[in-house]
């Protein structure tokens, strides 16, 4: 049959003799030839250029009473020449300039049932042979007659991974189930102790193959495996892989040749253990360092807590302090004002003496709405001191004055002071700077601001400090603990609420 590609149609290459042979191969790499074969009339051939056809049988060995000549097909062996399947003979070699056919003479091939039904040719050049139910394999580089020009194909000489197991046998990766873990390979920590087996597409003389592998990091070079056709032979036992990616390497070499460069290889990666991960560590790590700030923090806490307890132990020692010395302060001023009353009702200056008293009853009533109070307002403290100096002026008469001056920008309700602070230095202006003077005196109490900070001053223009220092270590009926109690308590109110409250003497 032929084809017209431009009219599509189909036609018998000849029509007389289209039904007369069985065409069984067919091959169309000759230049304006088609060779095929046939079962009734051998190898045929068709030019392209003249449209005919011309067969060629071939000379039976054992002729017999069949008319045929049937081959069942061939394959290309070199330019001009076939390799021929004859189905009632030997196979053979046709040559296609001579149109001869050339048969087998082996004595193997001869002693076989003569229906040789195959013969190919393989990619290694390897030839294959049908005959009477068996199969030959033909190395043709050693025989010149049998030698084709076919190139061998180098690809089929490569080492390659078929299977990963476990020692007890348990299959990690197979070549029919799992191609894909046979180039990278992800094992447990547990799985470190492994089997790789490994082969090569080459059939022939299989005694003479020989592999040898290696692992950078676990093995020491190449291990070289022995020549033998055992799959001990083909395995690599990999044992007690630490965690961690590992590169198996695997080459082959084929009879006494050399190591070919081929190498196959697989990646294996063996995960390690929880308790062998960099973020377990580090989570240990984090723990203990969580422990230790914790039990930092509490043994901080624990110590604040104490400092606490006996801050406030000191505080209450303090305040008890402050508590007793008022108490001190307030018996002293109110029996010195006690003992002005009396002089007055035992000189008989009745109507001062009520005036005295009604103030001095004013006086006790304020000092009792102190009495609970840390502090008071300095506005409340200069009223307090107001009457005590008038309380003082109205027993002494005319031996002094006295005068009050507040600078008028000074909120005095805004300012805490300890009650009864300023009362002391009055009455030793009074009685230590005044009273001893023949002529009387004047006691101011001035109020005012000093860079930033509130100034309270008691001026006298008594007899001096040199004066009545002498007078002090001769006289002893007045001796005044008001300054002393004084000075104490400002330094325990400094200490109590953190300021810098400073007594200062002048002249």
């Amino acid at each position: 049959m032929s084809y017209d590609k431009q009219s599509g149609k189909v036609t018998p290459i000849s029509g007389k003799d289209r039904n007369d042979f069985t065409v069984t191969e067919i091959y169309t790499g000759e230049q304006g030839n088609i060779w095929f074969s046939t079962m009734e009339k051998g190898m045929g051939v068709y030019n392209l250029t003249y449209k005919t056809m011309q067969f060629y049988p071939y000379k039976k060995i054992n002729p017999d009473n069949s008319a045929t000549y049937p081959i069942k097909t061939f394959c290309y062996k070199s330019p001009g020449q076939f390799f021929v399947a004859v189905m009632d003979s030997l196979p053979a070699i046709f040559n296609t300039l001579s149109r001869t056919y050339l048969f087998f003479t082996d004595s193997v091939i001869q002693a076989t049932p003569n229906k040789t039904t195959d013969i190919k040719v393989d990619r290694q050049g390897n030839l294959l042979i049908l005959k009477g139910g068996s199969f030959y394999i033909a190395d043709v580089a050693g025989n010149e007659l049998l030698k084709t020009s076919f190139k061998k194909d180098s690809t089929l000489l490569f080492p390659f991974i078929r299977g990963v197991e476990l020692p007890d046998g348990i299959a990690l990766a197979t070549l029919d189930y799992h191609q894909e873990k046979l180039k990278k390979i992800i094992l447990k920590y547990n799985q470190n102790s492994i089997l790789i087996y490994f082969d090569v597409n080459f059939f022939s003389d299989e005694k003479n193959i020989q592999f040898a592998w290696k692992i950078d990091g676990y093995s020491q070079g190449w291990v070289v495996m022995p020549s033998i056709n055992l799959d001990s032979s083909r395995a690599a036992f990999l044992q007690d892989l630490a965690p961690g990616k590992y590169k198996f390497q695997v080459k082959v070499k084929i009879g006494k040749g050399d190591w070919r460069n081929q190498i196959a290889e697989l990646e294996i990666v063996i995960k390690p253990a929880y308790w062998q991960t960099w973020w377990f560590w580090l989570s240990i790590i984090g723990v203990v360092g969580l422990i230790i700030i914790l039990i930092v923090k509490m043994r901080v806490r624990a110590v604040r807590k104490q400092e606490r307890v006996k801050a406030a132990h000191e505080k209450q020692l303090l305040e008890l302090e402050a508590k007793a010395l008022r108490a001190q302060m307030n018996p002293h001023f109110i029996f010195n004002c006690l003992n002005s009353i009396k002089s007055l009702i035992q000189e008989k200056q009745t109507e001062k003496g009520v005036t005295y008293l009604t103030t001095f009853s004013k006086l006790i009533r304020t000092l009792f709405n102190n009495a609970d109070k840390k502090e008071i307002t300095l506005y409340d403290e200069i009223e307090t001191c107001k009457l005590y100096l008038q309380l003082e002026s109205m027993r002494f008469d005319t031996k002094f004055s006295y005068q009050v001056n507040v600078d008028e920008n000074i909120d005095l309700k805004s300012v805490q002071v300890p009650a009864l602070i300023i009362q002391p230095f009055i009455e030793n202006a009074i009685w230590h700077g005044i009273m001893p003077k023949n002529n009387g005196g004047t006691v101011l109490v001035n109020v005012s601001k000093n860079n930033g900070h509130i100034e309270i001053a008691i001026e006298d223009d008594g007899i001096g400090r040199e004066a009545s220092q002498q007078n002090k270590s001769i006289n002893t009926a007045h001796q005044s603990k008001g300054v002393n109690l004084t000075q104490a308590r400002l330094e325990l109110d400094n200490l109590l609420q953190q300021r810098q409250a400073t007594l200062v003497t002048i002249g």
